[in-house]
């Protein structure tokens, strides 16, 4: 049965980016990350100016295209779907890959697209090239295909694990079911949909699944338990979705970031990107917000439920335009560049100020401030400190004091816990 939603209204959007500037997440939602952030060794940020970026190589033969995605699996690395190589990649947080073939049967090959990490801590991913199979990998590199019983394919369609511990997903003519022991169970789309190439899954905050159908404007509550399946009506097609904090739904269309009650009603919210920059590939952030990449634009965002303010993150110029995105085991943000490369939003970073330093006295000093969101204890150290010595102010613990000694450079390296460093050049002349 298809339902008309209620359209709430329009809600101003402030947009706190700007290409010089990355905004920072909340610092509460930065406390959320901290526990992330100390799982493994991750990316650090080394040298002389504060790194919110960082790059590593793609890992495949081919490049990257469109059709890749990311997630974090239970190994704590990052892996991501190598479509144009029929190819699972896996990369740890030094930057190193590993590449999986992904072949089954008598010499076929998987090509695949979206991927979901099940309850079960296997990979389940669709192709938007071989219908009636969805791929099933685990850490190990082994593989497999789970037939679809009806021959459905699931191409682009999205995957989410279900209150009950299922895989679900967005089938061009069903939405799906897989149980850990590989079980298919098919819901047709009440409405007929049969090309649903761009539907994406999410488990509600009701614990029902929710399963966007792009080509008719409708995004659909299913029951877990019964499969039964409510149909309402959206103002356009919409791509990408994600259950947030706030107990809604968060996806993008018409130009507009759309919020989604679990009753079904909408709101638009104004899409400060413009058409040629829709927000897709939408994750349940590490600080529980949506996160999402922004196609056609350089750049990622993230939807703050809390205060209603978009954060948007730009990459230096010579980054490409993101696809697949993920927050990973060290409390960063890793997604799919266009050129070949993955790319890693750093979220805490340290800065020091004053930096450079210039003393042009023997005895001078200068006062040094260090910030790192949810840190406040580093090692600071002097490369050679007959030319500048570096000492703690007493009830300061973010503040160093540089004393000139002699004449000459040194570098005061400040560095975290987690090898996070700063390199604050000092002149004495």
């Amino acid at each position: 049965m298809r339902k008309s939603a209620i359209c709430i209204g329009a809600l101003a959007l402030a947009l706190a980016a700007c290409s010089g500037h990355q905004s920072m997440p909340s610092p509460a939602n930065n406390a959320a990350l901290a526990h992330g952030r100390n799982m493994g060794p991750g990316v650090v940020q080394t040298g002389h100016t504060p790194v919110q970026w960082t790059q590593f190589a793609w890992g495949g033969t081919s490049g990257t295209n469109n059709f890749n995605s990311a997630v974090t699996g239970s190994d704590k690395n990052i892996w991501y779907t190598d479509y144009s190589d029929n190819a699972l990649i896996q990369m740890k947080m030094s930057g190193s890959t590993h590449v999986f073939p992904l072949n089954y049967g008598s010499g076929l090959h998987f090509s695949p697209g979206n991927i979901a990490v099940g309850a079960d801590g296997k990979f389940y991913m669709s192709t938007p090239a071989t219908a009636g199979v969805i791929g099933l990998a685990k850490t190990t590199g082994s593989f497999s295909v789970i037939a679809i019983p009806s021959g459905d394919q699931d191409y682009m369609g999205g995957m989410a694990v279900g209150s009950d511990g299922n895989i679900w997903y967005a089938g061009l003519k069903h939405v799906g079911k897989i149980t850990q022991t590989g079980h298919v169970t098919e819901f047709a789309y009440p409405d007929g949909e049969v090309s649903n190439y761009y539907g994406a899954v999410a488990a509600g905050s009701d614990g029902d699944i929710w399963v966007t159908e792009y080509n008719v404007g409708a995004i659909d509550e299913v029951d877990p338990n019964t499969g039964s399946i409510t149909v309402y009506s959206m103002p356009c097609g919409l791509i990408g979705l994600v259950s947030a904090p706030d107990g809604n739904l968060y996806s993008s269309g018409c130009g507009n970031i759309y919020r989604i009650t679990t009753s079904g009603s909408w709101t638009a919210i104004p899409n400060p990107f413009n058409t040629e920059g829709n927000p897709n590939n939408f994750i349940q952030g590490l600080d529980g917000n949506p996160w999402f990449s922004v196609s056609n634009q350089n750049e990622i965002a993230t939807y703050n439920t809390s205060t209603n303010t978009l954060h948007s993150f730009y990459p230096p110029s010579t980054y490409g335009v993101n696809y697949g995105l993920t927050g990973g085991p060290d409390g960063n943000y890793w997604t799919i560049g266009n050129n070949a490369k993955i790319d890693v939003y750093i979220i805490d970073v340290i800065t020091v100020t004053p930096n450079p330093v210039h003393l042009t006295s023997i005895g001078q000093t200068q006062t040094i401030t260090i910030t790192e969101p949810n840190t406040s204890a580093w090692t600071v150290t002097s490369s050679s400190p007959g030319v500048a010595t570096v000492t703690p102010v007493s009830g300061h613990p973010n503040q160093y004091t540089v004393k000139a000694i002699g004449i000459g450079n040194t570098n005061v390296t400040v560095k975290d816990a987690i090898g996070n460093s700063i390199v604050d050049k000092v002149t004495v002349t």
